[in-house]
């Protein structure tokens, strides 16, 4: 069997080490974005910004996962689909798996917003949700970096 080139040379119990933390994070991220999405499920009673928090975490840990197996966040314009599906344009993803099984709406029924890198902080995305007007850049926006 070929190696792949990374990991040429490197000792086979430092290679299983490596998978099973690969395989111990993608379970970690699958167990707390379904733990979110069961808890929004049961409290649709709650605050629409309680349910916004919550997918902004989900997806911070999904991305953060994200970017631990392919070394760098999604471009904007891959956005949170590649989450979900296999990344077009833009860079190729080194070991892409799917993360997400399905992207949630906001509590108003419309997509997510997603921007690499976010503005004043170049090592960070930014989602964000259109509020309840479902229009961009108003008052009633909602972001991940609580601005």
């Amino acid at each position: 069997m070929h190696e792949p080139p990374h990991l040429a040379g490197v000792p086979l119990k430092r290679k299983r080490w490596l998978l099973a933390g690969i395989v111990l994070g993608a379970a970690f991220v699958l167990i707390a974005v379904s733990v979110i999405q069961f808890l929004r499920l049961q409290n649709t009673g709650h605050s629409p910004d309680l349910l916004v928090d919550s997918d902004f975490r989900g997806f911070e840990s999904s991305l953060a996962f994200y970017k631990l197996n392919e070394g760098q966040y999604p471009t904007t314009e891959q956005g949170l689909e590649a989450l979900e599906k296999r990344p077009e344009p833009g860079p190729e993803p080194r070991r892409w798996s799917q993360i997400m099984t399905r992207l949630p709406k906001d509590p108003w029924g419309n997509s997510y917003r997603y921007q690499f890198p976010a503005p004043g902080d170049p090592e960070k995305p930014l989602i964000s949700s259109n509020g309840p007007d479902g229009l961009a850049g108003t008052a009633d926006d909602l972001s991940s970096t609580g601005e």
